[in-house]
């Protein structure tokens, strides 16, 4: 009797471990899925973060390109005008001293 008890409890202490076995593997499946959907969220979440600033960087730079062919226009309108108001005022000069000149002419 006492031996068929020892078999009684062996064999529960058997499905016991089992059991425990399958739990185990349960938990380390879930447990391994849950860490390659973290390392997938956080695969996508750097790329995201990388798209951004690759777009953010390709913006400043669009940015900093306009605003210096603006500057690089304005100075060459600034220029060009200041060499017509040059030209004009030697113009005008030439003028008073042809002007100036025939009066002389004219008075003696």
């Amino acid at each position: 009797m006492a031996s068929h008890q020892n078999q009684d409890l062996s064999h529960k202490a058997g499905e016991l471990t089992g059991q425990a076995q399958v739990k185990k593997d349960e938990f380390l499946n879930q447990a391994s899925n849950m860490s390659q959907s973290v390392q997938n969220k956080a695969s996508d979440m750097s790329q995201s973060v990388q798209n951004k600033a690759s777009n953010a960087s390709q913006s400043v730079q669009e940015k900093a390109s306009n605003a210096s062919e603006s500057t690089q226009n304005k100075a060459s309108n600034a220029s060009q005008s200041a060499q017509n108001k040059a030209s004009d005022a030697s113009h005008t000069a030439q003028d008073i001293k042809d002007q100036a000149t025939h009066l002389l002419q004219q008075l003696s």
